[in-house]
């Protein structure tokens, strides 16, 4: 067995979590919300919270429901990427909101190795944007 594999511990999230991204550097875990339509950002090395957010205003969503569909994090570990209605731009180490993406929702992102490309995807023939 290998030896990264042996330390195991588990995190109660509290609510539904529907979206799943870690660090390059494997010490830092971000997760989405259903229920409450938080991203979270939690230390892997003590298990503990160190911030969380709301994933999107209501006012950019006129009234419409939202969940966090997707992650990605840069391998810099600054930015963060969120997707589902919207597509939003993060300032990891912060929460910072960077910006808003015209885009019709993501189930998935990745970000480029040298973060000069984010590439998202919604369901079905739902259009790839690259920017």
């Amino acid at each position: 067995m290998y030896e990264a594999f042996e330390h195991q511990f588990t995190i109660n999230f509290g609510q539904l979590q529907n979206a799943i991204a870690l660090s390059s550097d494997g010490n830092i875990l971000v997760t989405g919300g259903i229920d409450d339509q938080r991203i979270s950002v939690w230390d892997l090395n003590t298990g503990q919270l160190i911030r969380c957010w709301m994933f999107a205003p209501d006012e950019f969503l006129h009234g419409m429901s939202n969940t966090v569909e997707s992650l990605a994090v840069g391998a810099d570990n600054r930015i963060l990427v969120s997707g589902g209605r919207l597509i939003q731009v993060w300032d990891l180490p912060t929460g910072r909101k960077i910006r808003t993406l015209k885009a019709t929702g993501a189930i998935c992102n990745t970000i480029s190795p040298d973060g000069t490309k984010l590439i998202t995807h919604g369901s079905g023939r739902t259009p790839t944007t690259i920017v």
